[in-house]
């Protein structure tokens, strides 16, 4: 493929023996067909990084905010702990048959057990995290009792995502 010759007039800094010169330049320059890509892939680079930005930063910004409130963890110790808590309101939206569980495997509401499980720190904890995280929770089994096609949504994507990762692991 032949390349096309591009002819360009700047002005450029030039050096000779009397100083330092500011005169007109003629460039001369092949522009070949690897120019033109550049643009795109420059674009579609910085596309990538927002993409990665805008799914990265808000994990990494909540963990940190849970991190900060998980201290003191006695804050609430008056009120009851993350499991009380989260106990208490669902006996408030009359979900009883909702339990209330230990896991190791992270704070989640399982729809198929009906069961809202917290993490030993969480179950226990009186922290302002713990309170905050067994709410969270016990608002997934509120959307399930009532057939919000948000949740089911989510609770899909849940499933596929343990799937996959599940996948994972035994190929690792």
């Amino acid at each position: 493929m032949w390349a096309r010759q591009v002819v360009s007039f700047k002005p450029a800094l030039t050096w000779n023996r009397s100083g330092i010169d500011l005169a007109p330049s003629l460039t001369v320059g092949i522009n070949d067909e690897r120019n033109h890509k550049r643009p795109k892939l420059m674009i579609a680079i910085v596309s990538i990084l927002l993409l990665l930005a805008a799914v990265a930063l808000p994990g990494l910004w909540v963990k940190r905010v849970l991190k900060k409130y998980s201290e003191p963890a006695d804050r609430y110790r008056e009120q009851g702990t993350g499991a009380e808590l989260a106990r208490h309101l669902l006996d408030s939206f009359d979900l009883q048959k909702v339990a209330v569980e230990i896991t190791p495997d992270g704070d989640h509401y399982d729809p198929q057990a009906k069961a809202v499980r917290l993490t030993q720190d969480k179950y226990d904890g009186c922290s302002l995290t713990a309170i905050t995280v067994a709410a969270h929770e016990v608002g997934h089994a509120i959307q399930d009792s009532r057939d919000e096609s948000l949740f089911a949504n989510r609770a899909r994507l849940a499933r596929v995502a343990a799937t996959a990762q599940k996948d994972r692991k035994s190929v690792v």
